[in-house]
């Protein structure tokens, strides 16, 4: 107890030396080029001589007219009843220009405000506001043979549009590519006006040697200006020793696989070298081949990857088909793989990986696997996988009741016999008693029916209906996704197979038949699978403990024994993360869950219909809604990708 008051002291006086807020007032927030502007700020009661005001640096568009006034008015016996602060600012360039916070010192403690914003129009016009043009460098330092995502930005406008025209000109000394989707929106509120900084052009920039690099100035027109971004310069730093052999900087994963360890002489053995994850995935080396035996027939080079703010996010595939030159067992190795790691600037390694293949006169033979459907539930597994769902019922919580009966009881009446009053402690929980109604046995059978003999739009019919009037049964769900699945409904299998997963979080079938599904329609960037616990577990030991609570509180004897007050402080700290556990299944279980439709989906820099798509989606791609704004979700892809979908593509679990 000592040390957690000594820890409270020192934090409570660690809060006490950040300065308190103070509110400004800027008048007026809107002025024309030339005019003044005034900064009015009220501080607590004070001596003006002793306050000392700490200024910022002020943006390009406004600068000092005066100096600083403070005030101090209505001096009496106790001091000054009000102190006030006036800082008086001439408007040079038309703008929307945000002020830092403007620091306070005074006898009494230190004040800050707020950011505060000035709008500044043209001369002739008070309505006509330029907005800045800026480039953005999305990572910092930049190393030599690193894909870099890089942007430029329209900041502080007040509405979303697209540039009527974009002159921007390619550094030399670095590969300099247009990569769609690269950057996202961010908004800040200043009192009742909103500003937007959002990319108008995205691209990815790959050093070629270290040095510097500069970004030339770059020019648009919108919103009837013509606005210019400044050239920057971007210094670029080498690659230590270790990652020059490949070039590849960012966070990978590196694997080689041979298709087969036995092949005939007419035939070829298929080596695949797989690079994933994120950097310069584009202009990475592979590593090197040797190979004895065999002579290299084919090599093909697959990317499949997209553009993020850290280079180039998937992987690269490299398939070198291997032609045998005699009979016998011969050694195919590939060299280590090593990478710079931008986060921590150090070099990981995968080791050479060696194969052994053996080449016969004959190739042998191999039945293929074939590769079946899962399987449905039957009724009675539909019925055993349907949940309790004790938290929904109004019983479960009445079998508490008993308990704090018994507490204000012995607490308050009675002060003997607490042995025999502790039996009540033992009252049957009321709503495990009710059954749990499930789906007709024929309705369930009638689908197996149908999707036996292989009439799978039947079969999804019969399946989706019963899910309709057995909403939230994970059983039922997982019939109607393999259904769907079958019938060439990947969406809809995609969808329903992660909401089982979410109402019932322990479902190994459809762990099994999600991972099928997605494996099949090649959905192997998807967004995390969801991650839940069922809200039933955490209530049961919330009962449990609230029982075992009770039963401390009343039975011993010995109250003012150390083993007692221990069991009582352990029991209710069990008790608390029990009821923390329960809140947080609860949150979980109202997670969002969005799937994109059963046709390809575009995303959108802007939530508008005219606007450019700039990356297709596949149908079931699983992703996570952030926000919405009129007919338009912003998503996460699995690639940690930003961007607006309509809303009408998407099949969205309500929360």
């Amino acid at each position: 107890m000592t040390v957690a008051l000594l820890l409270l002291l020192v934090a409570a006086q660690g809060l006490a030396e950040d300065p308190e807020p103070l509110v400004a007032v800027v008048s007026p927030q809107r002025v024309r080029e030339g005019e003044r502007i005034l900064i009015g700020v009220e501080l607590p009661p004070t001596d003006a001589s002793l306050v000392r005001v700490e200024e910022p640096a002020y943006p390009a568009g406004v600068r000092r007219a005066t100096g600083v006034q403070v005030v101090s008015r209505g001096g009496g016996p106790t001091g000054p009843r009000a102190t006030s602060a006036q800082i008086e600012l001439q408007a040079i360039q038309a703008g929307r220009w945000i002020i830092p916070p403007i620091g306070f010192e005074t006898p009494s403690g230190r004040f800050i405000t707020e950011h505060l914003l000035v709008e500044i129009s043209l001369r002739d016009n008070i309505e006509r506001i330029p907005f800045e043009l800026q480039w953005r460098v999305h990572r910092d330092p930049v190393l030599e043979g690193q894909s870099v995502a890089v942007t430029l930005e329209m900041v502080n406008v007040t509405e979303f549009t697209f540039p009527e025209s974009i002159s921007v000109q390619p550094p030399t000394g670095a590969l300099f590519e247009e990569a769609q989707g690269i950057g996202e929106i961010s908004a800040s509120m200043f009192g009742t006006v909103e500003l937007f900084r959002f990319p108008v052009a995205s691209f990815l920039l790959t050093p070629s040697a270290a040095g510097s690099i500069v970004l030339p100035a770059a020019e648009i027109q919108a919103l009837g200006f013509t606005r210019r971004a400044p050239a920057i310069t971007v210094p670029v730093r080498s690659l230590p020793e270790g990652a020059q052999e490949t070039g590849a900087v960012g966070n990978f994963s590196f694997s080689a696989e041979l298709t087969t360890r036995e092949i005939g002489m007419d035939e070829t053995a298929e080596l695949v070298v797989r690079v994933a994850g994120t950097g310069n995935l584009g202009f990475l080396q592979f590593p090197d081949l040797r190979t004895e035996g065999f002579v290299v027939a084919d090599t093909v080079t697959e990317d499949r990857f997209v553009a993020g703010p850290s280079g180039f996010t998937g992987e690269r595939v490299r398939t070198v088909s291997l032609r045998p030159t005699g009979t016998g067992s011969f050694r195919i190795e590939v060299d280590a793989f090593s990478w710079l790691d931008p986060e921590s600037m150090a070099i990981r390694r995968q080791p050479a990986q060696n194969f052994v293949v053996r080449v016969l006169e004959d190739a042998p033979q191999v039945d293929a696997p074939e590769r079946d459907l899962p399987a449905l539930l039957s009724a009675d597994e539909v019925r055993r996988v349907a949940n309790l769902d004790l938290f929904r019922r109004l019983g479960t919580y009445l079998s508490l009741t008993p308990v704090a009966i018994l507490i204000v009881v012995v607490t308050f009446v009675r002060r003997r016999r607490r042995e025999k009053i502790a039996l009540f402690s033992l009252v049957a929980l009321l709503g495990f008693a009710l059954p749990i109604p499930g789906p007709p046995s024929d309705a369930v059978d009638a689908v197996d029916a149908a999707f036996a003999v292989g009439e799978y739009e039947s079969a999804w019919q019969a399946a989706i209906t019963l899910t309709e009037e057995w909403p939230d049964h994970p059983g039922l769900m997982y019939n109607a996704a393999i259904t769907a699945f079958a019938s060439e409904r990947p969406a809809q299998s995609v969808y329903l197979l992660r909401t089982a997963l979410v109402l019932r979080p322990v479902f190994r079938h459809a762990h099994h038949a999600l991972d099928f599904v997605e494996s099949a329609r090649g959905l192997n960037r998807q967004f995390s699978r969801p991650r839940t616990v069922h809200p039933d577990g955490p209530l049961l030991a919330v009962i449990l403990l609230w029982y075992l609570v009770a039963v401390l509180i009343v039975v011993p004897r010995k109250r003012r024994s150390a083993r007692y007050a221990i069991a009582v402080i352990v029991t209710a700290l069990m008790l608390l993360v029990a009821i923390g556990g329960f809140a947080y299944a609860l949150h979980q279980r109202n997670q969002a869950i969005a799937v994109v439709g059963e046709r390809e989906a575009g995303l959108r820099r802007i939530p508008e219909q005219g606007a450019q798509t700039w990356l297709t989606l596949d149908p079931g791609t699983a992703v996570l809604p952030l926000t919405t704004r009129d007919e338009f979700v912003l998503i996460r892809t699995g690639y940690g990708i930003d961007g607006w979908i309509p809303m009408d593509q998407l099949l969205q679990r309500e929360q």
